[in-house]
């Protein structure tokens, strides 16, 4: 009989996995045998005041999903019918869906083209607007797009003087600052996610911090259901069942614990990326600005144009490395549309779109977890290069940029 031969393919690289070994381990394991593994324990607790204590806010109170602590926050501050919210167009949808769920309505803010956060200028211009028109939103919701910051100052003191809250999307930029102080910590309340492909996982959860204390207190009423008092099962108002598990919670632990080490990690691959890839023709990385430290959650590139960005995501694919596309801008989601969509002005934005479109065509997110080996690295470098020395025909290429792509399977 003849044997049968099978040619091995190497692992794929994956854009951006969990950390956890056996620290995490172990304090699952301790949790499992506390007996208290679901929404009652006193690792809750403990987790809260330790990302408290990271953050620098006086009070934090765990949810069970980023996207639960936007809802929760955005209720806590009274958000309902007949109001509406000032949303970042660049985001994931969980940062305008919360809105929709207190029955309010969105208004889209484009982006500048530095930060890929809320345009500060814009924002004033359309609060003096709708101050003018009697309809000043009840809040602003910023984002802190893929582990960098927006120019959250001067979005907070342009609505301190229009007398509007905010909320800050901070779930995907845990452990980046502005001038020594976290994000998510200048606005009313801030928002953080702890998803499998976060910098610090839960498996799923979420954070909303805070320094006011009776909108922590109202937000932990809300998570727990709006049960008026532990005794009794009463309930005056319609709660949330948005609380974490102790289980959960143990796997927080361990990994805020780790958080320096893992923070550490992202910023070694980020710099190779940033030296291996300078001056690369038709690639253009996330600029760093001064006086922003950020958490590289995601390492983003942007291309020269949208089929360009498609081609590179298509070659990597081939080469077994996982990227991915910028989010679309929320002001496309089919059932988003009826939002008002506001734009930067003529002379600062490419056409008649606004940069949120022009960014999101042209960005992709490259491997960035924390695992990320340098030999995968060397091999996403390798790859761009060789992508790039065909798509631009510009770029001096060397016998180790050239990968040839793989066949795909019949």
């Amino acid at each position: 009989m003849n044997k049968m031969t099978t040619t091995k393919i190497s692992p794929r690289i994956e854009l951006c996995e969990p950390d956890i070994g056996a620290i995490e381990k172990k304090w699952v394991a301790n949790c499992i045998a506390s007996g208290f593994v679901s929404s009652v324990g006193p690792m809750i607790a403990d987790f809260e005041q330790l990302f408290a204590a990271y953050t620098g806010a006086r009070y934090a109170i765990a949810t069970a999903s980023g996207t639960a602590a936007i809802h929760a926050s955005l209720r806590a501050i009274g958000l309902a019918a007949g109001s509406s919210a000032i949303v970042q167009d660049l985001t994931f949808v969980a940062t305008a869906n919360p809105v929709l769920y207190c029955g309010a309505e969105t208004v889209f803010i484009d982006i500048e083209p530095t930060s890929w956060g809320m345009d500060p200028r814009l924002l004033d211009a359309v609060l003096a607007r709708l101050k003018r028109e009697g309809r000043l939103p009840s809040v602003i919701i910023p984002v802190h797009l893929y582990g960098g910051a927006c120019d959250i100052a001067n979005i907070t003191e342009t609505a301190a003087r229009f007398g509007v809250c905010v909320i800050e999307d901070a779930t995907e930029s845990l452990g980046a600052y502005i001038s020594g102080k976290h994000v998510g910590t200048f606005g009313n309340m801030g928002c953080f996610s702890f998803n499998g492909n976060k910098l610090i996982t839960t498996g799923c959860g979420g954070m909303i911090v805070t320094d006011d204390r009776k909108l922590a207190e109202r937000v932990r009423y809300l998570v727990n259901q709006a049960r008026d008092t532990a005794a009794n099962y009463i309930h005056s108002e319609m709660g949330f069942n948005y609380r974490i598990s102790n289980l959960a919670a143990a796997l927080g632990i361990a990994q805020i614990g780790r958080i320096e080490d893992i923070l550490e990690k992202k910023r070694l691959i980020a710099d190779r990326y940033e030296t291996d890839l300078k001056g690369m023709p038709g690639i253009t990385p996330y600029q760093r600005r001064n006086g922003i430290k950020s958490s590289h959650w995601m390492n983003s590139l942007l291309l020269d144009s949208r089929k360009e960005r498609d081609s590179l995501l298509e070659y990597l694919s081939l080469n077994g490395i996982t990227a991915r596309r910028f989010f679309e801008p929320l002001h496309k989601q089919p059932y988003l549309k009826s939002g008002l969509w506001v734009t930067g002005s003529s002379d600062a934005c490419l056409a008649k779109q606004g940069f949120s479109d022009d960014i999101s065509e042209r960005g992709i997110n490259i491997p960035s977890s924390a695992s990320l080996n340098i030999h995968d690295q060397n091999k996403v470098i390798s790859a761009i290069k060789s992508w790039t020395c065909h798509a631009k025909q510009t770029y001096s290429c060397s016998s180790d940029q050239e990968i040839q792509p793989r066949k795909k399977a019949s």
